[in-house]
């Protein structure tokens, strides 16, 4: 029986394959910087897609797995990865973003700030298959983190969407901008999201909606 495809994994795909550079001599890489641009759009998407599925996991996670019958043992996995890695950096972090740059300035055991953390290791070349479990990995995370402290999330939502104090200043001096920062609530933000899984899971995992 063929394995199903899991919604982490594929939307990995999706974005680091619009992201691989294709040298004409040598072997395909990703740069660490689109990694991680690509890492913190699934983790925002899984982690508002957890909080959204907070009182009904399962279905959730099996989409998110193809883990038919084990949702409570990975359930219970991610959380305990949550609780070990990432749950302590989010006490400091103010944003998805900042979030993962916290993780991975601790995973390279770095002390420089963000500025110069991406001039060191921005432009450092990945493998794609590498970059994409990677990434599938930080939509696990995102998933868990929303499932088991949603309240984080809308922390980090806020953050993330926080007003520019010199959006109007920059409009006025001629950046091509619009008068007004667009805003984007968490209810709009979680159906944009949303819709990427049921269009997911209709075509692969048809029978959640028959139950």
């Amino acid at each position: 029986m063929e394995e199903k495809p899991k919604f982490a994994a594929a939307m990995a795909h999706a974005y680091i394959q619009g992201k691989v550079q294709k040298p004409f001599f040598g072997k395909p890489y990703v740069i660490a910087g689109g990694f991680w641009e690509a890492c913190t759009i699934l983790f925002y998407n899984c982690s508002l897609l957890g909080r959204l599925f907070e009182n009904n996991p399962e279905p959730f996670i099996y989409v998110m797995t193809a883990e038919k019958g084990k949702e409570s043992d990975v359930l219970n996995f991610l959380k305990s990865i949550i609780e070990e890695k990432i749950l302590d950096l989010t006490y400091e972090a103010t944003s998805f973003s900042e979030l993962l740059f916290l993780r991975e300035q601790k995973r390279l055991n770095s002390t420089e700030d963000i500025a110069n953390f991406l001039l060191k290791y921005g432009t450092v070349k990945m493998n794609p298959n590498e970059a994409i479990n990677l990434a599938a990995f930080w939509g696990l995370n995102g998933a868990s983190l929303g499932l088991n402290y949603p309240y984080i999330v809308e922390e980090l939502f806020e953050g993330s969407h926080k007003p520019d104090p010199d959006w109007k200043e920059a409009y006025e001096l001629g950046l091509d901008i619009a008068p007004e920062q667009p805003t984007v609530s968490i209810e709009q933000a979680t159906k944009d999201a949303s819709r990427l899984l049921r269009e997911f899971s209709e075509q692969y995992y048809p029978e959640i909606f028959e139950e």
